[in-house]
């Protein structure tokens, strides 16, 4: 399920998040990154490096406070994963915390990720009023300032 999910964020464009469970034996990971001992990181591919899914668990490489470490999570240990840009996803473990208790990253007032929907067209984005910025054809805008 977990391959599933995660295939279809990443197939749609989407920066797919995991939380976990920090508790849950087999875990490695630096310590000091986790709230009520829930953890929430970005597995997209900008994020992290060499990363290897299996049918017991995950592996990559992310950096913490500037230093590369490796972190390990086996699949039991998944709680969520979810899109960041529309909050799409699966929870995939009945046993999270109470209401009060929020993952790491994750900010008090953010909307819990909904189930994902069936795979017909998805809406648009909202598109911003505003103009976007003009840019010089041929290469990036650069201004020398002495």
């Amino acid at each position: 399920m977990f391959r599933a999910i995660h295939q279809w964020i990443v197939d749609n464009g989407c920066t797919p998040h995991i939380v976990f469970n920090l508790s849950h034996p087999g875990v490695q990971m630096p310590p000091g990154h986790d709230r009520n001992n829930l953890v929430t990181l970005n597995i997209s591919a900008d994020a992290v490096r060499d990363f290897v899914m299996d049918d017991e668990s995950l592996s990559f490489s992310a950096r913490f406070g500037g230093r590369a470490e490796l972190v390990v999570v086996p699949l039991d240990a998944v709680l969520m994963v979810y899109a960041r840009e529309n909050m799409q996803g699966i929870m995939l473990s009945d046993k999270m915390p109470s209401a009060g208790a929020q993952p790491s990253g994750a900010q008090p007032s953010a909307p819990q990720p909904s189930a994902v929907q069936s795979s017909g067209p998805q809406p648009a984005a909202p598109q911003s009023s505003a103009p976007a910025p003009k840019k010089r054809p041929g290469g990036p805008n650069l201004k020398l300032v002495e």
